[in-house]
């Protein structure tokens, strides 16, 4: 049997849970582990094709209308939304979240690396990583070309397949024209649509370095929480949403952001 990650799941999720929370507890990450694991994530993903996704792997949480074991977990998170955003579980929920499913992809697809390590910043305004950037006529300038969607993250064969423009299924990648079970908003919700993404320009400038330093600048954990996660406590996007909403789609809404 042959696995795969769980879409952006991994990509996103794991971005903010595992690397913003680690920092904010000490845990230094070196440049060149950085590097290395953003590509090792690349090469993996294009080797491995779909596991919890596949009928090989049915859906074992009695949730309403689930298919496979991704379901379960997409399922879940949608099911307890309301109780695990906006409030100072959220990190460690989602910390716990991502161990459970990797631990699954372990034992049930006999999976031996990594939930993936990717650090956005590099992608998102590589050229003026230590500017104070809040100017989006910068990065609108940068959109056909932007490095955020040439990122190796959305490569079309070693990575999660590409980022459309507007939001629309997708067209390379293990992924594409791939069936979810499960769509936005608040359950219950099961349908039948296809994955799709949308690149969202105005998401780039609150995630650059600075807008990470900056969260990290934080004197307590409930402001740093705050600032982190972002809307609706905050009347704007923060570094939390707007690392959904860059990708767009389903991963763009609150309930079904794993698919």
């Amino acid at each position: 049997m042959v696995i795969t990650f769980p879409s952006t799941l991994c990509a996103l999720l794991a971005i903010l849970s595992l690397a913003l929370s680690g920092l904010a507890n000490g845990v230094e990450v070196t440049e060149e582990e950085k590097r290395v694991a953003k590509y090792r994530t690349t090469r993996e993903s294009g080797l491995f094709e779909g596991c919890t996704m596949s009928s090989d792997s049915p859906s074992e949480s009695g949730l309403p209308g689930a298919r496979t074991r991704f379901d379960d977990f997409q399922g879940f998170h949608i099911s307890v939304t309301t109780r695990v955003h906006e409030v100072g579980q959220f990190l460690p929920w989602h910390r716990w979240f991502l161990h459970a499913y990797e631990k699954a992809l372990r034992s049930e697809c006999s999976y031996t690396g990594h939930i993936p390590y990717w650090d956005w910043t590099k992608d998102a305004d590589p050229e003026n990583p230590e500017a104070q950037v809040l100017d989006l006529a910068y990065f609108v300038k940068l959109t056909s070309q932007s490095s955020f969607r040439s990122s190796p993250i959305f490569d079309s064969t070693g990575g999660f397949g590409n980022l459309p423009l507007t939001r629309s299924s997708l067209s390379s990648g293990v992924f594409a024209n791939y069936s979810l079970t499960f769509g936005t908003g608040p359950p219950p919700n099961v349908t039948s649509h296809l994955l799709e993404r949308g690149f969202d320009v105005t998401m780039l400038p609150r995630l650059t370095e600075m807008a990470v330093k900056h969260t990290l600048s934080k004197p307590t954990f409930e402001s740093f929480r705050i600032e982190l996660e972002g809307w609706p406590v905050t009347p704007e996007a923060k570094v939390h949403d707007s690392g959904h909403r860059v990708v767009g789609g389903g991963m763009g809404d609150t309930y079904s952001s794993p698919g």
